[in-house]
């Protein structure tokens, strides 16, 4: 812990009643804590049976766990700016890898909005990326790529629609508990989320197809036969947007509000 300049707790498992420990030796672990002056230095008598001692345990290591992971997105933050300002491209995947790193470290923090804005974030530099007819990329890893950026655009869709969803019941719920009345109604969050797939569809529908200069560069390099087949499974892949989006849907929201909506999950499975 010292070489990784990290925080440590001790734990010391009692019982039989004990209730405290003795000063002196509570003085010592704390001089063997080498860390920073200001940083506390946990020393805790734990009974595994007592709730209340547990639940005290939970506290502070929950305390720990949010600081780090708020240091450590505030360090990958920083990276993120410095590369972006020092033009290695907005575009590049360790942009998009920052931003979901960052937007993970969020939820460990349960910084839903957080980590919300950094999954949008992420997945907005990957739509740009196939959004630009002329983007520049190696043909000969062209169609790798291609099935990379896909598969981890499924990723973040699914990711920011459930984190919307999930906003979307906790508004509902504390509407009703405030109204003491069961509501139906639609939220900002449903709505976001119904056009964030429908803008996902768009967008990635025709990744080939929005360069038509390119098919025939990787028909030369590729052959023809592998190119279509190329097709077939980025058409699979489309239909299988359309369910898992209604599984979603099916799973966080109100059937009998998504038909009032015109968005029913039978309407993604037709």
């Amino acid at each position: 812990a010292r070489t990784r300049k990290a925080r440590a707790i001790v734990v010391v498992i009692g019982g039989g009643g004990s209730t405290a420990l003795p000063e002196d030796r509570v003085a010592a672990i704390r001089r063997r804590l080498d860390s920073h002056p200001q940083d506390p230095k946990y020393v805790v008598l734990c009974d595994v049976e007592e709730e209340e001692d547990l639940k005290t345990l939970h506290t502070i290591l929950h305390e720990m766990a949010v600081e780090y992971y708020r240091a450590q997105i505030q360090k990958n933050t920083t990276k993120t700016t410095s590369s972006s300002s020092s033009g290695s491209g907005i575009g590049s995947n360790g942009s998009v890898r920052q931003a979901i790193k960052i937007g993970t470290l969020r939820e460990f923090c349960q910084d839903w909005n957080g980590a919300l804005q950094a999954y949008r974030s992420a997945y907005d530099l990957l739509a740009d990326w196939f959004s630009t007819p002329g983007r520049q990329t190696q043909t000969k890893t062209y169609l790798q790529d291609t099935r990379e950026m896909l598969s981890v655009a499924e990723t973040l869709m699914t990711k920011i629609g459930l984190l919307l969803l999930m906003q979307h019941n906790w508004a509902v719920k504390q509407e009703q508990q405030e109204s003491h009345q069961t509501m139906l109604h639609s939220t900002p969050q449903l709505q976001d989320a119904i056009q964030l797939f429908q803008h996902h569809i768009n967008t990635f529908r025709l990744p080939l197809g929005r360069n038509p200069s390119l098919v025939k560069t990787l028909e030369d390099a590729y052959g023809v036969d592998l190119i279509e087949m190329f097709d077939s499974v980025h058409w699979y892949w489309v239909s299988y947007q359309y369910k898992k989006f209604a599984k979603l849907l099916m799973e966080h929201a109100s059937s009998s509000l998504l038909q009032q909506l015109g968005a029913h999950p039978s309407y993604y499975l037709a």
